[in-house]
């Protein structure tokens, strides 16, 4: 009898562990079932989503800029005529440089500055290109974040040399150092005034870009000051 009592006991026990577990499943099942289909839904948006942006492959990026110029949807061809054909047009349009207080006018043409529009658009080209997704995320890219890109330029360097000694000589003034000035029976202090310097590697730099561009805003150079070595300071 107590052999029985004991069996039916642990018989209402696995029954009672039964329900237990069909009473907690219900409430796990959901929660993975919904992890599931966050999960899928993710994968599906990083391997569906960039081919919605991939565009075909033979046409530039949405978002490419070039020297200034949206080109975005043409194929290579087409970028390379437009962008020629924009530079003929402002080879000989002057662009305004400023440095200490005077204006030195330049053109594209006289000083020989011509950019390889070919190579830009072969760049661009591949930084929109590759296979599928990989074309797709690199396009997304793009549009979220545009690239203007310079193109490789070259120019008459003579021509640029002599122009730049040109501003050079306008611009550059040396120190004028404080001194000690009689005035009759009196001394006085004759104030000094700070130099200034052209910055010529800076300045060659700007002046190519600014021309290779299609901009004509005008471009101010960089021009370094120069301080007296004897100021009022220290001679009073």
């Amino acid at each position: 009898d107590d052999d029985l009592v004991v069996e039916a006991d642990a018989v209402d026990l696995r029954r009672v562990g039964l329900a237990a577990v069909r009473r907690r499943a219900p409430t796990r099942s959901p929660l993975w079932t919904r992890l599931g289909l966050a999960g899928l839904a993710a994968i599906a948006v990083v391997l569906v989503l960039p081919l919605f942006f991939a565009g075909t492959k033979n046409r530039l990026a949405q978002g490419t800029r070039i020297g200034g110029m949206d080109v975005s949807g043409l194929t290579a061809t087409q970028a390379k005529s437009q962008l020629a054909a924009q530079a003929a047009r402002l080879a000989t349009v002057p662009v305004s440089f400023t440095a200490g207080g005077r204006r030195f006018r330049l053109t594209a043409r006289r000083l020989g500055v011509a950019a390889d529009w070919g190579a830009a658009v072969d760049s661009a080209m591949r930084n929109g290109g590759g296979m599928g997704i990989v074309r797709g995320y690199r396009r997304l890219s793009l549009e979220l974040f545009p690239k203007d890109l310079a193109p490789p330029t070259r120019a008459y360097d003579a021509g640029l040399d002599y122009e730049l000694e040109l501003i050079t000589a306008a611009v550059d003034a040396s120190p004028r150092d404080a001194k000690l000035v009689r005035r009759g029976l009196h001394i006085t202090i004759a104030g000094g005034a700070p130099g200034r310097r052209l910055d010529r590697e800076a300045a060659r730099s700007k002046i190519v870009e600014a021309l290779a561009s299609f901009s004509r805003a005008p471009v101010a150079l960089p021009v370094a000051t120069a301080a007296p070595r004897v100021t009022v300071a220290s001679l009073t």
